[in-house]
């Protein structure tokens, strides 16, 4: 996370995605309260719901931050060539060293259903682009990056 001088230098919704983490990394997600992110950010409970809906679009806009560098390299032509395919694997692995314990977390949300487990959050994993996107607009509306649902083989693992 940035340091104390320099995180409100970073725009509200990029420190709440960066709170998200460390909290959701150091706890379980129902121990998890949305004022602890909020603390942990340096900003208002209030902006979670401005910007994300509620804990969940949180925690689910958090997956996707990070999981986005990788999931655009999917919808792209670089897996066709063996160099293309080993320039994934070291981006993943340069993805999940900013974040060790991310892996364990998606573990615990896919296979072991921690997390949010409602029908908006299970559409999500499941590859399932509509009813992902309407829990989506919100953020996309407040200025959020491109968003997308989680590719279908992931839901496998559950």
């Amino acid at each position: 996370m940035a340091s104390p001088e320099n995180k409100q230098a970073l725009p509200v919704q990029e420190r709440l995605i960066m709170a998200a983490m460390t909290c959701f990394l150091n706890d379980d997600y129902h121990r998890v309260t949305t004022r602890q992110i909020a603390t942990a950010a340096d900003t208002n409970i209030s902006m979670i719901r401005y910007y994300f809906g509620n804990k969940e679009g949180l925690y689910e806009e958090m997956i996707r931050h990070t999981l986005q560098p990788l999931l655009d390299v999917l919808d792209s032509k670089l897996l066709s060539t063996t160099q293309g395919f080993a320039d994934y694997f070291r981006l993943y692995y340069r993805s999940m060293s900013e974040n060790p314990r991310f892996p364990a977390l998606i573990l615990k949300v896919l296979a072991l259903k921690h997390g949010p487990a409602n029908a908006s959050s299970t559409s999500c994993w499941n590859g399932d682009a509509a009813a992902a996107s309407s829990g989506s607009r919100r953020s996309k509306s407040r200025g959020s990056s491109k968003r997308r649902s989680m590719p279908t083989g992931y839901a496998s693992l559950s």
